[in-house]
């Protein structure tokens, strides 16, 4: 046990160990002669004092180490000192430190991914006697050491220290990946001092900012600029998003086919409750519609949309079509069973009058049985008739649009032959109960769905197969029934084919084709991309982007999260480039 000690210096000797439940401690003293005075290097072996200097070192079986170490002063006899006596140092520990360096370095480790505070109460569990004020303190003081002359490719980008207050700027090695520094600030003359500072740089990423364009050509007028692709098709559709806000309803109708339409009608007016549950939680967990565009696809109130959708699948009634087949084929079993019978007692002679006494059966019926055309199974199963409503449709929405009721309906189509029930018309009307507030008065008689204006939103973001509200062909429909959807949309689309297939020579018609939309939010983007043209150009050139400063932010932000209450800059600083530098080893 006394030779542990040596693991610290070779040149210490135990004197006496004390060991109890929660510590072991060890009283130890130096055997060296002489020591070299710090502020001259005069070595003197004339002892002044001594003293106990006790810090901490690493835990033993969950329990604190504390070294008690007998320091003795010595004289220094060179007169042009600034000093008479000197302490003894020693290389695992600091002049005054109450942890050895290997702890501080331990405990600097530990705190790198995690608060202070969690820290130092994991470090108390372990056996090290150490508070989070003294973590935060030993990770500022930590040397942080950054390669300057080996960094050529960067992007920066600023991230917020205190948003819309403070604002820092971040670095990152595009080659390693790795963030290279940050800086307490995105004003333009202090990021370009900041850039000079690496002199080998030929590369950098940014996005559109003019303040980082302006720093880095001061900095680096020879440098290439590149300016991220994500930023610029990111900013170009939130404009005509935007635009498209202002234009169009919250929701629009778009015509469709007498087909479709009476395809959906049919389906709500006819299908089993199993299938319009079982339809609607498609809608809900798979295509990912709120239950108020269910609602208005289907005509279902939002408690029934949300009983709907909080139904198990054991809670599911049961499907009612297989109820009516398995009830046709009983009756046809059951039919077929006296026509065999019937056939049978033919077969042995019998007369239609005699099968009718011993079966009970009426000679017309026998006869049919008799027929070899004759079938059990009933005529008009399976037949799909229309409905009877089919020639009212138009009536029957022209008056709901009026504002009568469903009984008001009935009663002026009854006397027109209609002969349903008012619960038939309330089924007929559950999908077209929006037309008279949303669809504009050239639809009033024509089929229409009614979408919300945020699916021709995602249009730009995404194809129209990862759109599941619009079908592929509703989108021509769109484009002539809005032309201001039309030429916005293919401003974006040509915008991001551009972008993707790298055509530089595009650019130029581009701009010249997008300046076609007055709207004023445009016009400045479109200045902004003429006056950085070399950079976007870049951008179609060059594989760089600023992703990876995008994701060093999110990673900055984590970490400021874990030092709520104590997130200087300086910390930040350190405990993110340490964190780096122990991600690489």
């Amino acid at each position: 046990m006394k030779e542990l000690i040596k693991a610290l210096d070779e040149q210490l000797e135990c004197l006496n160990i004390e060991i109890n439940d929660t510590q072991v401690i060890f009283h130890a003293y130096s055997t060296k002669t002489d020591a070299s005075c710090p502020y001259c290097g005069l070595k003197s072996s004339s002892v002044h004092t001594h003293y106990l200097h006790h810090f901490q070192d690493l835990p033993i079986q969950n329990r604190n180490v504390l070294i008690f170490l007998n320091t003795r002063r010595f004289r220094c006899y060179n007169p042009e000192c600034s000093h008479r006596t000197f302490a003894e140092t020693f290389t695992f520990v600091e002049a005054n430190a109450q942890k050895t360096k290997r702890l501080q370095n331990e405990i600097v480790t530990l705190s790198l991914t995690q608060s202070s505070l969690s820290a130092a109460k994991q470090l108390n569990e372990l056996g090290v006697a150490v508070k989070k004020s003294s973590i935060c303190h030993y990770l500022k003081k930590k040397n942080t050491l950054i390669d300057k002359d080996t960094v050529c490719e960067v992007c920066i980008d600023d991230f917020a220290m205190k948003r819309r207050f403070k604002y820092g700027t971040v670095m990152v090695n595009v080659e390693t990946g790795k963030i290279t520094d940050l800086l307490e600030s995105r004003e333009t003359s202090e990021v370009s001092k900041w850039l000079t500072t690496f002199p080998n740089i030929r590369i950098v990423t940014r996005d559109g900012s003019k303040a980082f364009k302006k720093a880095i050509s001061e900095a680096f007028p020879t440098a290439i600029q590149v300016t991220d692709r994500f930023h610029l098709i990111s900013r170009l559709i939130q404009i005509i998003t935007n635009h498209l806000f202002s234009l169009l309803p919250s929701r629009i109708a778009i015509p469709i086919s007498s087909e479709r339409e009476e395809t959906d009608e049919h389906f709500f007016l006819y299908a089993s409750r199993r299938e319009k549950i079982l339809f609607v939680q498609d809608l809900y967990f798979k295509k990912h519609l709120t239950m108020q565009e269910i609602r208005m696809k289907t005509g279902f109130s939002l408690k029934t949309i949300d009983k709907y959708c909080s139904m198990a699948e054991a809670d599911l009634p049961p499907d009612t079509v297989i109820q009516r087949t398995r009830e046709h084929e009983t009756t046809t079993k059951a039919k077929q069973k006296k026509v065999t019978e019937v056939l049978s007692l033919r077969n042995q002679g019998r007369t239609v009058e005699e099968i009718a006494d011993i079966t009970g059966y009426t000679r017309q019926t026998i006869n049919r049985y008799l027929s070899p055309n004759y079938s059990p199974e009933h005529a008009n199963y399976g037949v799909d008739f229309p409905g009877r409503l089919s020639k009212y449709r138009k009536k029957v929405l022209q008056l709901r649009k009026e504002g009568k009721t469903y009984k008001e309906i009935y009663n002026i189509i009854k006397t027109e032959g209609y002969d349903g029930s008012v619960d038939a018309i309330r089924g007929f009307m559950a999908r077209q109960r929006r037309i008279h507030k949303d669809v504009q008065e050239k639809y009033c008689d024509m089929p229409v769905e009614i979408i919300e204006r945020k699916w021709l939103v995602r249009l730009l973001y995404n194809p129209i197969e990862e759109v599941p509200v619009i079908k592929p062909e509703d989108l021509p429909v769109i484009l002539k029934e809005y032309p201001a959807y039309k030429n916005s949309a293919e401003v974006v689309w040509e915008f991001r084919h551009i972008v993707s297939e790298h055509q530089v020579e595009g650019l130029k018609k581009w701009i010249i084709q997008a300046r076609s939309i007055p709207f004023g939010e445009l016009d400045s983007f479109l200045n902004g991309i003429e006056q950085d043209i070399e950079a976007v150009s870049y951008a179609l050139t060059h594989s760089y982007n600023n992703g990876l400063a995008e994701g060093s932010i999110n990673k900055i932000k984590t970490i400021k999260q874990q030092m709520y209450g104590r997130c200087t800059f300086a910390l930040l600083r350190n405990k993110v480039l340490l964190l780096e530098d122990w991600h690489s080893t």
